[in-house]
């Protein structure tokens, strides 16, 4: 799973700074940006890098992403990999009315 990706993405469509994404989480800036810099090719280096599931929480009820969505945008190939392939297809629909939603809301 790629945090560092999914996080840049979330902050991306929002329109904000890691900094407002820190104040929403309640943590330090240094976090997020720790988290953004992470580098899945050193997964022990970047093991406290990984977000608690209370932070990927409070993301999805503060920017109302889905849980999965999060986890979607987070996910790499080879994490797909195991999935059925109606199962990614069903994520990615969602994903896309997700994105066609905030569009609207523009």
């Amino acid at each position: 799973m790629n945090y560092a990706k999914a996080f840049r993405t979330i902050r991306s469509a929002k329109g904000i700074t890691q900094k407002e994404l820190a104040e929403v989480l309640g943590v330090d800036a240094s976090y997020v940006s720790r988290i953004e810099a992470s580098d899945k090719k050193d997964a022990a280096k970047d093991a406290g890098r990984i977000p608690s599931t209370q932070i990927l929480e409070k993301i999805s009820s503060s920017f109302s992403v889905p849980f999965y969505l999060i986890a979607l945008l987070a996910s790499e190939e080879e994490d797909l990999k195991r999935l059925p392939v109606n199962n990614v297809d069903e994520l990615s629909l969602n994903l896309l009315k997700l994105l066609e939603s905030a569009k609207n809301d523009l």
